[in-house]
């Protein structure tokens, strides 16, 4: 159970993180070859920032990936209360 539960929960959490991120993330003016590489994830948004030299794409993207990680970490905090509410409920209690 152990190695897929880990393996469910970095593919769960990775979709989530990228989907939060790609949301937020403001591509608008951005010819569509960068926005693509913007949209990919964090390193190719800071090679696209520094290859024009835009400190406000660059802000954006550290914004987006801060949301994202947010996010990332509800989900990871709604999973750990579920778990432990599932373990109170059906775990057997000493003394039985």
């Amino acid at each position: 159970m152990r190695p897929v539960g880990a393996t469910t929960g970095v593919a769960i959490l990775g979709t989530v993180l990228s989907s939060a991120y790609r949301s937020h993330v403001d591509v608008s003016g951005l010819p569509p070859p960068a926005a693509a590489a913007v949209r990919t994830g964090i390193a190719g948004s800071i090679a696209v920032a520094r290859q024009t030299g835009s400190t406000a794409l660059l802000d954006t993207v550290r914004t987006a990936f801060v949301h994202a990680l947010d996010v990332m970490l509800g989900v990871c905090g709604g999973i750990a209360l579920a778990s432990a509410l599932l373990a109170l409920a059906f775990l057997p209690r000493p003394g039985r």
